[in-house]
């Protein structure tokens, strides 16, 4: 039987910086960067927090166009509706 797991290379070739999933263009890293903007909601600077949301909104099509928001749920009410939002931007 042969493997199905999938391995990062497998869904981004070393020597690529992005991916195109559901027409929409995701840049590497992109993960990474939602979730560090999601570690800053947690601050109490209320500029931070706007910059990180403001980030997460823009980041959302990406995200929901690799599947996060079906296998993940955001601590964070307003990233998650964020989130939700975009699922249905995008209706995925």
């Amino acid at each position: 039987m042969p493997d199905k797991s999938v391995r990062p290379e497998d869904v981004l070739p070393d020597d690529a910086d992005f991916v195109t999933f559901h027409g929409v263009r995701v840049r590497k890293g992109t993960i990474k960067a939602a979730m560090d903007n999601m570690e800053i909601l947690k601050s109490g600077d209320p500029a931070d927090h706007a910059a990180a949301l403001a980030m997460i909104r823009a980041l959302a099509p990406g995200l929901v166009a690799l599947g996060v928001h079906r296998h993940f749920i955001c601590r964070n009410r307003d990233a998650e509706a964020i989130l939700e939002q975009a699922a249905r931007d995008l209706d995925l």
